[in-house]
């Protein structure tokens, strides 16, 4: 059995010549009818520094039978509240 940690991270999505364009909610939760564009289509970047556990097993070709087996944790979606 081994452990490890496995971790995933991005500036984000960036157009090159501020086009990315997003509907956003107002603070009533209602959607506007006019897009916000930039850079980034995103308001905040959530995922700087995804660090998630990580495990996995195996049996090498040697042993009778063969069992490679691997584990992950998800991440959940994180809402902007």
């Amino acid at each position: 059995m081994r452990l490890g940690l496995r971790d995933e991270m991005t500036n984000g999505w960036n157009e090159v010549n501020n086009r990315a364009s997003n509907y956003l909610f107002d603070a009533n939760g209602i959607l506007q009818t006019n897009p916000r564009i930039g850079k980034s289509p995103f308001v905040k970047n959530y995922a700087k520094a995804l660090l998630q556990a990580a495990r996995g097993c195996g049996l090498g070709p040697e042993r009778q039978g063969n069992l490679v087996g691997a584990g992950r944790v998800w991440n959940s979606q994180r809402s902007p509240g």
